[in-house]
């Protein structure tokens, strides 16, 4: 029956390809995002603290003194912050607007996560740049 009408299995076979395809996709995208776990250590007691605030929601942005006393009063909890920033990047020319990353001394041995080039931060890099 399929020879008889090569038009139709033509339709057929590209249909059951792009099915087949569509769901390798889709599978291979929620196990890399949902069902993977971070490529850190210890992954299964990373914390995400957040605050509510009435008629705004969920954030995550504390000042530093908040992280400060955290750090140095908790004994269960090993602390790092990380914020994202606006920052206006002027050379090479044109100037554009970027999204850059803030990241305390700690981010990197916390995560677990060593240099791909150079060097991670140390705390010195926290009191030169306050």
């Amino acid at each position: 029956m399929l020879a008889k009408s090569p038009g139709f299995t033509l339709v057929a076979v590209a249909l059951l390809a792009v099915g087949i395809g569509a769901s390798a996709l889709i599978f291979s995208a929620f196990d890399a995002v949902l069902w993977r776990p971070l490529p850190v250590r210890h992954p299964e007691e990373l914390v995400r603290m957040v605050q509510r605030i009435p008629r705004i929601g969920t954030a995550s942005r504390f000042h530093y003194s908040f992280y400060h006393a955290l750090r140095e009063h908790s004994t269960t909890l090993s602390v790092f912050g990380e914020a994202p920033i606006d920052v206006a990047m002027n050379q090479p020319a044109p100037a554009e607007q970027v999204r850059v990353h803030m990241a305390t001394p700690e981010f990197f041995e916390v995560l677990g996560v060593p240099a791909l080039f150079g060097r991670t931060l140390t705390e010195d890099d926290a009191k030169a740049n306050p």
